[in-house]
């Protein structure tokens, strides 16, 4: 079970959530896992520019109306003694390490724009499988 350890609203519209899914693997042993999880509204702004591409409206279709970014923080082989002690140790050092590029201004704009480019290489990928198995048929 994963339970809220911490929650930001950030300025530009980025919220980030730290999830605590910690399992126990043994009879003293745990694996400390902490998923980022942030939630990131899309806006047509952003990608704006690659309306003249084919898959667009697809593209759009299957991001809107947010994003989410994930992401996991592992350690292994954690005694229950020092468990709490290594989860805020992850924590702080996500805060102090990582935090800040959620909270700059265009992490939104550039976190879409990539995604777009992501799952656009996906789809040429798939038509061309596609053709391909076609082409054999000829």
């Amino acid at each position: 079970m994963s339970n809220i350890v911490k929650t930001w609203w950030l300025t530009n519209g980025v919220v980030v959530r730290v999830m605590d899914e910690s399992i126990q693997t043994g009879h003293d042993s745990w694996t400390v896992k902490l998923s980022i999880r942030a939630t990131i509204e899309v806006k047509t702004s952003y990608i704006d520019d690659f309306q003249d591409t084919v898959d667009y409206l697809e593209i759009l279709r299957m991001t809107l109306p947010s994003a989410e970014f994930n992401r996991e923080i592992v350690k292994t082989d954690v005694e229950y003694d020092s468990l709490e002690h290594e989860k805020t140790f992850l924590l702080k050092a996500f805060e102090r390490d990582a935090l800040f590029y959620f909270e700059k201004e265009d992490f939104a704009e550039r976190y879409v724009r990539n995604l777009y480019k992501e799952i656009e290489k996906k789809i040429s990928a798939k038509r061309a499988i596609r053709k391909k198995k076609s082409d054999e048929f000829l």
